[in-house]
């Protein structure tokens, strides 16, 4: 299955103005997508094809969807009471021994 990466991909080598208007919304609409790998593939189709069009198309989209605006950043887990863990450990079953 395609993943969004790929689709941008495939939108900027098409580097029609349709294709760049839906790869910019799969930027936005997808902020996690690894923008370099993306730009790797695209100069690496770009070369083969010995058209850079993609890579124009490419940057057009991108610089249309602006930065990725992350939804908020990670936050580190809280840490479990020892009042917490230890009802985890009463409840979890104890493993038999082999005898």
């Amino acid at each position: 299955m395609a993943q969004a990466e790929d689709l941008v991909v495939f939108k900027a080598v098409a580097a029609r103005p349709k294709d760049i208007e839906d790869a910019t919304a799969l930027l936005v609409l997808y902020p996690r997508i690894d923008r370099v790998r993306v730009r790797q593939r695209v100069r690496q189709l770009a070369a083969l094809a010995e058209d850079p069009a993609a890579i124009g198309a490419l940057e057009a989209a991108m610089a249309a969807a602006g930065a990725p605006k992350l939804r908020g950043a990670r936050k580190r887990p809280k840490r479990m009471s020892a009042a917490t863990r230890a009802s985890l450990r009463a409840t979890k079953p104890r493993s038999r021994k082999a005898r």
